[in-house]
């Protein structure tokens, strides 16, 4: 069993009497010092440490592919559970220029603050894209990883181990955002995906803040309530992707039933912003011809008063069958001007989709 899935973990060690202490000196060993095993904590009973040896390991899966960018500033890990089955996990770095007067910018609590190069006016950071499923049973149009439909739900360990290789792969530099968006409906593995949030933001474990944490959805109205009443300071995403009904309903079948339409979808938004006071981002995967008409933009300004992420469609197999193509980057830049200049919506264009399609497909473009 992962020792990472601090539930259990937990539960284990109420039931044999081993004090919390025992457990927040193992994952100190593990994330202060850097450890890779938690087996020689010190001021840990030789009784505590051999039940906890016996049962639990801090890795059941391990990376068996890494995929990286050409300019070394992403990688794709292909990882295999302890049960052979394989999920992606994707390693997105960023820098960016900083005034000369702050250039440092380490916060001063652990590998998730942003590493300077040395030069004063770049940060670096680091952001994990984590699978919460193996295959997925939304059936998106455009998604390879929805060919393979559902095979199983990840564990808390399992999600949260992924972090762990994504850590030991970025060294220094560190993870500083996680974000649920590789392959699954998170929200469809509800009770794991909790759990692993709860590790990631707790002090003794990731101590990851919790802003810094995403959690991306197709859209399940029911589960996005209960995920801001349960975790309301944790970051939601919506991949969108049409304005309307209809649109929607034909690229994410998922959408068509009625408990998933759009306007029950819009309701829970409105819910989670109440409960978390603050907005969600809105992913938008734009198609040629098929969502990035000026009508389109228009309808998603009307629709929309959250951030918006344009993500140009990276050609995939599935979305081939479908006559599917890359948008031409001046209707990605007519749509970003429409939100922004006529309805007051910010948007972005995620141009690094395009240069680094091998490895940073979002929303689970890019299959095993």
């Amino acid at each position: 069993r992962s020792f990472l899935d601090i539930d259990e973990v937990e539960r284990f060690a109420r039931d044999r009497g081993i004090k919390k202490s025992s457990l927040r000196l193992c994952y100190r060993e593990l994330f202060r010092r850097g450890k890779s095993t938690f087996e020689n904590a010190p001021d840990v009973s030789a009784r505590d440490m051999k039940l906890l040896r016996d049962n639990f390991t801090v890795c059941t899966s391990e990376v068996v592919e890494t995929k990286t960018t050409e300019d070394g500033s992403g990688a794709k890990m292909v990882v295999r559970l302890h049960d052979g089955k394989l999920v992606e996990t994707v390693v997105i770095g960023h820098s960016r220029s900083v005034d000369d007067g702050d250039g440092d910018e380490t916060r001063g609590d652990g590998e998730d603050a942003d590493v300077s190069d040395g030069a004063k006016n770049r940060v670096f950071r680091n952001t994990v894209c984590v699978s919460s499923q193996v295959g997925c049973a939304m059936g998106c149009t455009f998604c390879e990883t929805g060919t393979l439909g559902l095979m199983a739900n990840l564990t808390a360990g399992e999600i949260c181990e992924q972090v762990w290789h994504a850590r030991n792969l970025c060294g220094s530099t560190g993870v500083r955002n996680v974000v649920m968006m590789g392959m699954g409906e998170p929200l469809d593995n509800y009770e794991e995906v909790l759990i692993a949030l709860r590790a990631m933001t707790h002090q003794a474990v990731f101590d990851m803040r919790q802003r810094s944490v995403t959690v991306s959805t197709v859209g399940v109205p029911a589960s996005i309530r209960r995920l801001a009443d349960d975790a309301p300071n944790v970051g939601l995403a919506l991949s969108l992707h049409a304005p309307t009904q209809d649109l929607r309903a034909t690229l994410l079948p998922s959408a068509a039933g009625t408990s998933h339409t759009l306007g029950r979808l819009t309701e829970s938004l409105r819910y989670h912003r109440q409960k978390s006071g603050r907005g969600a981002m809105i992913e938008y995967i734009v198609i040629d011809g098929v969502n990035d008409s000026p009508t389109h933009a228009r309808e998603l300004g009307e629709l929309s008063g959250y951030f918006v992420n344009l993500i140009p469609y990276n050609p995939t197999d599935v979305g081939g069958t479908h006559g599917y193509r890359s948008p031409a980057d001046d209707a990605l830049e007519r749509m970003a001007s429409i939100l922004g200049d006529e309805f007051g919506v910010k948007a972005k264009v995620r141009w690094s989709t395009r240069r680094g399609r091998e490895v940073d497909g979002a929303c689970g473009q890019l299959a095993l």
